[in-house]
């Protein structure tokens, strides 16, 4: 889900915008699960080390190159430090900071109201995925709509066949096909 967002994600915005900038990854790992990465993988954080987040955010902040920090969120990802370490680590960082909510919860209880708010707070702008999403963000979290933007997760780009390859694959060659 995830992964398949931001990967769609950062090969459209290359497509359209490689020659207006750059784009290096951050992966996130914990201390049990260690990962080899493809080259566009400049960055990882330990998220299970709350000395790896600071020393993250100091290389942002120090790299003239880095114009925008784009964070994926999901509940889970960020558990092994304490909410308070998380946000320190989001208040650290001194570029325009945007996170894309991949979960947004209905009907908060104070604390992932308190939680969300605080997160939100901290940021430039917030992705969600769908309408309901940035009206429950609104409505319930009370984030101002001017600040969310809808990116629907959708379907990654698949080529499509001819219609002449797709008839041939399926038996259908020379017929008229009505869906």
């Amino acid at each position: 889900g995830i992964a398949t967002f931001s990967q769609d994600l950062r090969t459209a915005l290359i497509n359209k915008f490689s020659k207006s900038f750059s784009l290096r990854v951050c992966a996130l790992e914990a201390e049990q699960e260690k990962h080899a990465y493809p080259p566009e993988v400049k960055y990882v954080l330990d998220t299970s080390d709350v000395q790896c987040y600071e020393d993250i955010s100091n290389v942002i902040n120090i790299d003239n190159r880095v114009k925008l920090v784009l964070l994926q969120h999901e509940f889970g990802f960020f558990g092994a430090v304490a909410e308070k370490d998380f946000l320190r680590f989001l208040t650290r960082i001194k570029k325009p900071l945007v996170i894309a909510f991949h979960t947004v919860l209905s009907n908060p209880d104070a604390a992932l109201k308190n939680k969300v708010s605080n997160i939100t707070l901290a940021c430039n702008s917030i992705v969600v995925m769908t309408n309901d999403a940035a009206q429950i963000l609104h409505n319930e979290y009370y984030v101002p709509l001017e600040k969310i933007t809808v990116i629907g997760h959708g379907v990654h780009l698949v080529p499509h066949l001819s219609k002449t390859q797709l008839k041939e694959k399926y038996g259908f060659t020379g017929r008229k096909v009505l869906s």
